[in-house]
């Protein structure tokens, strides 16, 4: 993976399966696909609450166009992580991050700021200074609070 690509990933922990092995790391990649915007079809939304012939309300209550987005997140997010084999996803990575529409749009709240205070956070972490992990841990997450309030 390239320096590029390895910039989406963000380290969360080490684990050590023997003494006396070098530690491994884990890795996350930050994706909220809540930030994914979801096409309204337009054969489901009837914005002036319409009453077709039979008298049937056509209009589509917010709470079930909610559910609808949900329900098309979560097969997006199936998709996107369980639709590639480790071969394809480790070939097609570089394209992707950098040219997907949707996976651009689920990094919008993740910010240098939010992982300059995490890493910080992280380093503290690993040599056991808890108070001050804890502190940065929190900063980070108030960056990305912060932005949720702004993109509302």
């Amino acid at each position: 993976m390239s320096p590029e690509s390895q910039s989406f990933t963000r380290v969360l922990d080490q684990i050590q399966f023997k003494e006396g092995d070098e530690p491994t790391c884990i890795f996350t990649i930050d994706l909220d696909f809540s930030q994914i915007p979801i096409e309204k079809e337009e054969e489901t939304m009837n914005k002036n609450n319409e009453v077709d012939e039979d008298g049937e309300d056509n209009s589509i209550t917010q709470k079930f166009q909610d559910h609808i987005n949900r329900e098309k997140r979560k097969n997006l997010k199936k998709e996107v992580l369980e639709g590639m084999s480790d071969g394809e996803l480790f070939y097609a990575w570089e394209e992707f991050v950098f040219q997907d529409e949707d996976f651009l749009a689920a990094r919008t709240k993740f910010t240098e700021d939010f992982y300059d205070y995490f890493l910080k956070g992280y380093e503290y972490y690993v040599y056991g200074d808890w108070n001050n992990a804890k502190v940065e841990f929190e900063r980070a997450n108030v960056r990305i609070t912060a932005l949720i309030l702004i993109l509302l």
